[in-house]
């Protein structure tokens, strides 16, 4: 299905709307997937592909959005029905705003990964995985997945958007029993992972887990590996960086927005023109995504937001709004989120440090009792050990944490120069690139 297919059925949805303004979503999503468990390929290749279509309708403050996958004339009508049935029933909505008409239009080039991700770097992967594994007496497991989105936004204004983009990601594990080491890779036009490293490195932390101890509570200095830095920005990107939660007054970067908290070496934004990104250049109501920091050289900064929070919190658009009738609907979601890096590597960096606690990444991570200082809780995984400099000196099982992630990123001593891109675990062509970081004080129990 190429923009032309996208574009005819918008504007059949466009033609059987009567609403004063109507806005369209059209978008299309291919997923090629191989799933590997205990050194064979289990399921796959797997080709999946979907349609789907949103619509929202708005007439004055009363507004109301349907979809479907359905493609048929008869089901665009239904939908396009549906929305009216909502608008007309649902209570008006506090703020209105203006659609972006047509000179507001963007039109991109696909972009493919095709000349790093293809069939030959996918079987060489698996391969590879499988032979260190059983050369190791260990089982290997995984996902390769191709990821294929073109999407198509138009309105009644006259507005016609277009862009898609392929990407390739990878999930490594290596088991034994039930200790396991994983890797996340991210393959995209302007970012290539060395994923033969990657499996050396996951063979020679599972060699380490022969045997586990136990980390007792206290407070630690730590190293975070990229795929914990993911899961704190993670969290913290849901209660401190949107404006959904601005308007809750939950935000910690909104409501302390110009004030220095932090070090000068933490820099988070959401950027969409990274070019190790495969990412959309406007959002899914058609507005430009601009970058926007959160904390600039450790100055608090601001959220994102879509047409509905721009006007509410009387800011300018950003360009992050989610479709119509996604979970965070009306919400805005930055999706392209960036730490800048430090000076040293992060080899350097440990290296230098005498005794410290490294975590390879979080699982279970919850904030919710305290959103504001995002006051989080949740397990180490994938590799928790006691270093002294470079050298293992003693390895953990799994040990639960409590710790604010804000407190965090203020007892940050250093950040590595070498930064990371992981995939987005909600959309493909977004992600989250991130350095390693050494944390003084980080709290290890409940």
């Amino acid at each position: 299905m190429d923009r032309r297919d996208l574009a005819n059925l918008a504007g059949k949805v466009l033609s059987l709307s009567e609403a004063p303004q109507t806005e369209v979503i059209v978008s299309y999503a291919r997923k090629e997937l191989v799933r590997m468990a205990v050194n064979r390929i289990v399921h796959g290749p797997v080709d999946i592909e979907k349609v789907s279509v949103s619509v929202r309708v708005r007439d004055g403050a009363k507004m109301g959005y349907a979809s479907t996958e359905v493609l048929t004339d008869k089901a665009l009508a239904e939908m396009v029905d549906m929305a009216y049935f909502v608008m007309k029933n649902s209570p008006p909505i506090d703020v209105t705003w203006d659609l972006p008409g047509a000179d507001a239009s963007i039109e991109v080039d696909e972009t493919d990964a095709g000349d790093i991700w293809n069939e030959d770097t996918k079987r060489e992967i698996v391969s590879t995985l499988f032979d260190k594994a059983e050369s190791l007496g260990v089982e290997g497991h995984g996902t390769v997945v191709t990821d294929t989105m073109k999407v198509l936004v138009a309105n009644s204004e006259g507005l016609m958007s277009y862009a898609g983009g392929t990407t390739g990601s990878a999930k490594l594990m290596l088991r034994k029993d039930r200790k396991e080491v994983q890797d996340i890779l991210a393959f995209t036009s302007g970012y290539t992972p060395d994923f033969h490293a990657s499996i050396e490195k996951l063979a020679s932390n599972i060699s380490k887990m022969d045997k586990l101890g136990e980390l007792p509570p206290g407070d630690y200095n730590v190293v975070l590996g990229p795929q914990a830095v993911m899961e704190l920005l993670s969290t913290m990107t849901y209660f401190s960086f949107t404006a959904d939660a601005a308007s809750k007054g939950m935000s910690y970067v909104y409501a302390q927005k110009g004030k220095k908290l932090l070090p000068d070496y933490i820099t988070v934004m959401d950027n969409v023109n990274d070019t190790r990104f495969s990412s959309l250049p406007f959002d899914f109501e058609g507005i430009k995504r601009r970058p926007v920091y959160f904390v600039m050289r450790g100055t608090m900064g601001t959220v994102v937001n879509n047409l509905y929070f721009a006007k509410k919190l009387g800011e300018q658009p950003t360009g992050h709004a989610l479709p119509f009738d996604g979970y965070f609907s009306p919400g805005a979601y930055p999706l392209n989120i960036v730490m800048s890096g430090g000076e040293k590597t992060s080899e350097e960096i440990m290296k230098d440090l005498d005794e410290y606690i490294y975590i390879e990444g979080f699982h279970y991570v919850n904030a919710f009792l305290d959103p504001f200082n995002v006051r989080a809780t949740g397990l180490t995984r994938y590799g928790t050990y006691r270093m002294k400099g470079t050298e293992v000196v003693e390895v953990y099982d799994n040990a639960r944490f409590l710790q604010s992630f804000w407190e965090a990123l203020k007892n940050v001593k250093a950040v590595s120069s070498d930064t990371y891109l992981l995939p987005h675990p909600y959309f493909a062509g977004g992600g989250f690139i991130v350095p390693y970081l050494y944390i003084e004080n980080f709290h290890i129990g409940a």
